[in-house]
């Protein structure tokens, strides 16, 4: 729908990291498991977009992501580095889940029926969105130590590639086995994004060259 821009995704992450983070050059990697969600906005103003916007607002919810990077820092000064990455996100939300029930279907030539689809006719079914990035971050961090603890507070933004989007169907009867069933979600959407990032890590330093830090971080970025 063109009226309508999906602003992807809202996620509050946590990363863990370990670095050589005592010499003016370092390398790490991260990795965050994300609560993922979309916000859409009415580019055209009208009332149909708007009960639309309400219609799916009332039936999707964030979902489980992912983030994860290879990353090198430089220290200009003991107290800020500057950091490049490549990684990957998964993003995106759900649909769901909603309940139906199969009841037994009545063949209209001979009048009788046949048995349910599911043994007791009830079934749960969702969808899950989610997109592929190629993420390329950048981030300036700064860093204050405190013996073995250290408080890095970290601004950035990384770069989103799209590289596939799909949407999932799960169907989940209350006996049996899930069905799943997997397709493309191509409606046009922008494959290069930006998101802003912002966070604070503690961390502590195990010897003299390594230091583990975890980091709750926030982003937000633009998918229209």
């Amino acid at each position: 729908m063109k009226q309508i821009s999906t602003i992807l995704l809202f996620f509050i992450g946590f990363s863990v990291q370990a670095q050589d983070s005592f010499n003016r050059f370092y390398v790490g990697a991260s990795y965050s498991p994300d609560a993922a969600f979309r916000i859409l906005i009415n580019n055209d103003g009208s009332e149909t977009s708007e009960t639309i916007i309400g219609l799916r607002d009332e039936k999707e919810q964030p979902k489980y992501g992912m983030t994860t990077a290879l990353k090198f820092g430089y220290h200009p000064k003991k107290w800020i580095a500057v950091e490049l990455g490549i990684g990957y996100s998964n993003r995106g939300y759900t649909s769901g889940p909603t309940e139906l029930t199969f009841n037994d279907m009545i063949d209209p030539r001979f009048g009788f029926t046949y048995p349910p689809r599911y043994p007791n006719g009830t079934a749960t079914h969702k969808f899950n969105y989610d997109f592929h990035y190629l993420d390329i971050p950048l981030a300036a961090v700064f860093k204050f130590q405190f013996g073995k603890f250290v408080l890095s507070p970290k601004i950035g933004a990384t770069i989103n590639l799209l590289v596939k989007s799909t949407n999932t169907s799960v169907l989940t009867p209350s006996e049996g086995e899930t069905v799943r069933s997997t397709q493309d979600y191509d409606i046009g959407f922008n494959t290069l994004n930006l998101t802003p990032i912002a966070g604070i890590g503690v961390g502590v330093a195990v010897n003299d060259r390594i230091a583990i830090t975890a980091s709750p971080e926030f982003r937000f970025g633009a998918l229209l």
